[in-house]
């Protein structure tokens, strides 16, 4: 993949008032530095300076018809020189913490799953201070102000409060609505502003 975006560029959409006005090919000379490197690297080995004696005779042999020998064994097979095969590693789950699909985008997720949402809750709940207001006592007290269902007033105060929760946000058993969840989110942040001027 990197060696083909240095070799042939990426191609990006060019913008005039808005609107896509043409397409454009843009090249990296860094990562084509780096890849030119990574191949002098690579004819450095020893199989690969071997490989390389024997390609003219190769060429020559396909344009006469002939069948290329298998390129392993003919430049420098393993065994003459004692190395083995490496093992395969076995793949790294996609979850650090759990091994789960948790990183898998639009994957489903099981209650095996760290990111699943009902475990996802389940920390915060755990995390709550004794005396703080569940979602659905906030919702209770604030449905009637907001004139919305209560049920559906708990569920988005839940939701901001995941959000904060996730983020360490400021009191986050606090936040019943988006600019408290910012403000909650956010408030280590302006804290340090505030030292710093």
């Amino acid at each position: 993949m990197l060696a083909d975006r240095a070799l042939n560029g990426v191609e990006e959409a060019v913008f005039y008032h808005g609107e896509e006005v043409a397409r454009r090919r843009r090249y990296d000379s860094r990562l084509l530095l780096a890849h030119l490197a990574r191949l002098d690297r690579m004819a450095e080995r020893p199989e690969v300076q071997a490989a390389l004696a024997l390609l003219d005779d190769q060429i020559e042999g396909l344009a006469r018809g002939e069948e290329l020998s298998d390129p392993a064994t003919a430049a420098c097979p393993r065994a003459e020189r004692g190395e083995k095969r490496q093992d395969r590693v076995p793949p790294v789950p996609s979850c650090r913490d759990c091994g789960g699909d948790c990183d898998i985008p639009h994957g489903e997720l099981g209650p095996d799953d760290c990111q699943w949402y009902p475990n996802r809750i389940a920390r915060m709940e755990e995390a709550r201070p004794d005396l703080a207001d569940t979602p659905d006592e906030l919702a209770r007290e604030l449905a009637g102000e907001r004139g919305v269902d209560w049920e559906e007033c708990a569920d988005a105060i839940e939701g901001f409060q995941l959000e904060a929760f996730e983020a360490d946000g400021y009191e986050w058993w606090l936040v019943t609505d988006e600019p408290g969840m910012m403000d909650s989110i956010l408030h280590d942040y302006r804290e340090e502003e505030e030292e710093g001027s």
